[in-house]
């Protein structure tokens, strides 16, 4: 990895070293040209063309047997090992002015990297396209984005493609994230974070039954939901009625009792509860309570409606 172009040495220091990166065939070189550069690195001719380098090999297109991809025109890795013969991820091309292998652009499904971590210059050992993680992460652009979190309101395949979990939600992109825009009616709106966004169910005794729903709200009293679903609460049948809010049971409609009835479903109140047209009103005697008596035979009319 040492030349001496000079006869009649008599230092070592004659021996002069051939530059980063570049190596000799064997010992007692005599010349500049004697120094290639290895296996881990790449030549870049000076644009006068009068000298040239060699260059550290982006992580990019370093081989797994650590060989340099862009030493030749393929831009694929040789030997035998796992990536042997295939060519290196991203498109790669020459600067015009430096004459350095730059990394113009990735695949779909990856993210252009061309900096440190922590920073915004350029470096260009550290080029290199990174794969996102399917079905964990997307990205939109890989030239500008970076792979992000998939959110828990779809299914994604680690490119910009998705599928949503809720039929009918509505997502779009905002920048280099996928915002969700809007949720089938009986869905609540989950968007605390990128990750989080999601079409949530109402859970046993709660609802959503507007447009734009941000959080469930309990089923009104009249009503009930015994499970978590995208339905509205249940109206309480005729005839019965509950008077408190949130139920998640069928039991909490109570019935009006023998002879009462109601006008329609939903009664919130057992004043709701009224006596048939074939009973008559008992009131006790101190006035608190009533209840409804079956019509004696004698003053049942024709039509079964009671004349008392």
């Amino acid at each position: 990895n040492t030349y001496n172009p000079n006869p009649g040495s008599s230092s070592f220091a004659d021996c002069r070293g051939c530059g980063d990166g570049a190596v000799t065939n064997a010992s007692g070189s005599a010349s500049a040209d004697d120094c290639m550069c290895s296996d881990r690195t790449y030549q870049v001719v000076a644009a006068n063309g009068d000298s040239s380098s060699c260059r550290s090999c982006p992580v990019g297109a370093t081989c797994n047997d650590q060989t340099c991809a862009l030493r030749n025109d393929a831009l694929a890795c040789g030997g035998t090992g796992r990536r042997a013969g295939s060519a290196i991820v991203g498109d790669w091309s020459r600067h015009n002015a430096t004459n350095e292998y730059v990394l113009v652009s990735c695949p779909a499904g990856h993210s252009k990297v061309t900096t440190l971590e922590g920073s915004v210059a350029f470096n260009h050992d550290s080029q290199r396209c990174v794969q996102c993680n399917d079905p964990f992460e997307y990205i939109l652009n890989p030239d500008t984005d970076t792979c992000q979190a998939c959110p828990a309101g779809l299914t994604c395949d680690g490119t910009a493609e998705y599928t949503v979990r809720v039929a009918d939600s509505i997502w779009a992109a905002d920048g280099a994230v996928l915002r969700l825009v809007s949720c089938p009616v009986g869905y609540r709106k989950v968007n605390s974070s990128d990750a989080d966004q999601e079409c949530a169910l109402c859970g046993a005794g709660t609802e959503c039954t507007t447009a734009e729903c941000m959080s469930c709200v309990d089923c009104v009293a009249g009503t009930y939901k015994v499970a978590e679903s995208s339905d509205a609460c249940n109206l309480c049948p005729q005839n019965t009625y509950n008077p408190n809010p949130g139920s998640s049971s069928f039991a909490d409609c109570r019935g009006c009792g023998d002879g009462a009835v109601t006008n329609a479903s939903g009664s919130a109140s057992a004043d709701d509860c009224m006596c048939s047209d074939r009973t008559y009103q008992v009131v006790a005697a101190n006035g608190d309570s009533s209840s409804c008596r079956s019509c004696p035979v004698g003053a049942t009319c024709n039509d079964q409606t009671c004349a008392l």
